[in-house]
Formats: structure tokens, C-alpha cells, sequence
């Protein structure tokens, strides 16, 4: 009898699971390969930077 809540609870997070949408489909830019050097270590970061479609230097400013 004590399985029976486990079962529910299980199957309640497996359905949340399943329905929300899975897509990695990005259509903003990608700015590969910057750099950055701190200013108290010295040491060099490579990172990338995604930007979203929305984002224009016209427009309001739009956190990043």
C-alpha cells in the first residue's frame, strides 16, 4: 500500500517531464572566441556570446 503514493508521485514528475517543449533551436547570434582580461589577475577568458533575435543597438537597452 505504501507504493502506491511513490507510483503517483513518479508518474505526476515523468508526465511534467514530457510536456514541456524541448527545443534548442537558437535564432540569435553567436560572437565566438571573445576575450577577456581581468584587471587584477591578468588572466585571459575565452567565452562566447549569445544574442538574442530581439536585440538591436537601436533599441532600449536589453540585458544580456
Amino acid at each position: 500500500m505504501k507504493s502506491l503514493p511513490i507510483i503517483a508521485l513518479f508518474s505526476l514528475i515523468l508526465s511534467d517531464t514530457q510536456a514541456q517543449p524541448k527545443s534548442t533551436n537558437h535564432q540569435g547570434k553567436y560572437h565566438k572566441n571573445l576575450t577577456y582580461k581581468g584587471l587584477i589577475t591578468g588572466d585571459e577568458i575565452i567565452y562566447t556570446l549569445y544574442l538574442p533575435p530581439e536585440h538591436t543597438k537601436t533599441k532600449a537597452p536589453y540585458p544580456l
